[in-house]
């Protein structure tokens, strides 16, 4: 079904979206609020109604759900990807920490997979992170600063 391009002001979606927008806790959910567009596939709105639902049902329960304000790690990504270049302890740190919130945002729905089926279903595909976490947090010592052992190369720099 075609629907005019003005859809959305018609049905005063987007002052729904504007509002979604102002109760989110940081820039990814604003940027996702605000991504959001009409829909019109029956099945697509039901699933996401149930996994809304889901995750209401989760905040009302109690339940302590890992979650925090994410950074965006994009900028750090396309960083790093120009040959030459480093992430800074900070970048490693605010990573690290956004991994440890998604391992047990997925090791929370993979424990509670019956009452939340269908946001454990999104989970599934969450590639296991332990040994990322892992191999990064073995990097850096108490203080959030990198170890001299980090690398051999670095090991190397640091003896001099």
């Amino acid at each position: 079904m075609t629907f005019p391009q003005e859809i959305e002001q018609r049905l005063g979606f987007d002052q729904v979206r504007n509002r979604i927008s102002s109760f989110c806790s940081g820039p990814l959910s604003v940027k996702l609020a605000e991504s959001m567009s009409f829909l019109s596939d029956y099945h697509h709105i039901k699933l996401l109604l149930l996994q809304s639902n889901e995750f209401k049902l989760i905040i009302e329960s109690g339940k302590e759900f890992p979650s925090t304000v994410h950074t965006d790690h994009l900028p750090y990504f396309n960083h790093a990807a120009i040959e030459g270049t480093y992430l800074e302890e900070e970048a490693f740190i605010e990573l690290l920490n956004s991994l440890s919130v998604i391992f047990n945002c997925k090791k929370f729905l993979s424990q509670h997979g019956e009452l939340y089926p269908e946001l454990h279903r999104l989970a599934i595909e969450v590639p296991d992170l332990a040994r990322v976490i892992q191999a990064i947090d073995q990097k850096f010592d108490d203080k959030c600063k990198i170890k001299d052992n980090a690398s051999a190369e670095l090991a190397r720099i640091r003896k001099k």
